[in-house]
């Protein structure tokens, strides 16, 4: 199972700031109505060390909890049914597939060009042939993935973060006062509406949180800042 370092995935999460795109000449008002699948939950746990693992179970269950707290937080009607995944495999290929799109928002955002932001992001292969499958026009995407630790790690990691914060203000004559604290965990929340008609995306946005992605608090949190108007 493939390892990732946390400290460099909170740096990267850190770095994108939310950033929240619309497609040009779609109405406010029609943004949202759209069919609905199921959130795509990926989370890890850090059990040993500092390094994180994905962990199905975790997965799951949270993504389940977004999925009711996104039905209920919704400034809009929601679908009462959501479109499910046909097996995990599919679910992994649509994360990839939506990392990518977000990606490539983001940068279109960040741009500063007025010529980049309008350029349309089409959607992949495999987000069209789900629309069309399913019969729907539009639909609302959930990318959900964070991680956590188990009490252990974390007792154990402030330990060591305080003896090298000792080290260091000896070391420095207690000039500096910057100490190595550990992140119990974090979440970050992607929504995406995609047209089947035009294959494009049409709106995203993303919230990233200090906190755990398998609380209601910070599930509530983070959804209602994504559904805020700008």
């Amino acid at each position: 199972m493939k390892k990732i370092l946390v400290f460099l995935s909170v740096l990267l999460s850190v770095s994108c700031s939310s950033t929240r795109y619309l497609a040009e000449n779609v109405p406010d008002a029609e943004i949202f109505e759209a069919g609905r699948f199921e959130a795509i939950s990926r989370i890890s746990l850090i059990e040993k060390g500092n390094r994180a693992a994905h962990n199905d179970s975790l997965s799951q269950e949270f993504g389940g909890r977004l999925d009711d707290i996104i039905a209920l937080r919704a400034p809009f009607a929601m679908p009462p049914e959501k479109m499910v995944f046909a097996d995990t495999a599919e679910m992994r290929s649509m994360a990839e597939d939506l990392t990518v799109l977000a990606g490539i928002a983001e940068r279109a955002m960040a741009s500063g060009s007025k010529k980049e932001r309008a350029k349309p992001i089409y959607t992949t292969h495999l987000i069209d042939s789900l629309l069309e499958a399913h019969g729907v026009k539009r639909a609302i995407l959930t990318l959900h993935t964070g991680f956590t630790r188990t009490g252990a790690n974390m007792a154990g990691q402030v330990a060591k973060g305080m003896g090298l914060g000792v080290v260091t203000a000896v070391a420095t004559m207690g000039m500096v006062s910057v100490y190595t604290v550990p992140v119990k965990a974090n979440s970050t929340i992607c929504i995406f509406v995609v047209d089947g008609e035009r294959k494009q995306l049409v709106f995203y946005d993303k919230s990233f949180l200090q906190g755990e992605p398998g609380k209601e608090k910070t599930l509530v949190k983070q959804v209602d800042k994504i559904f805020q108007k700008p």
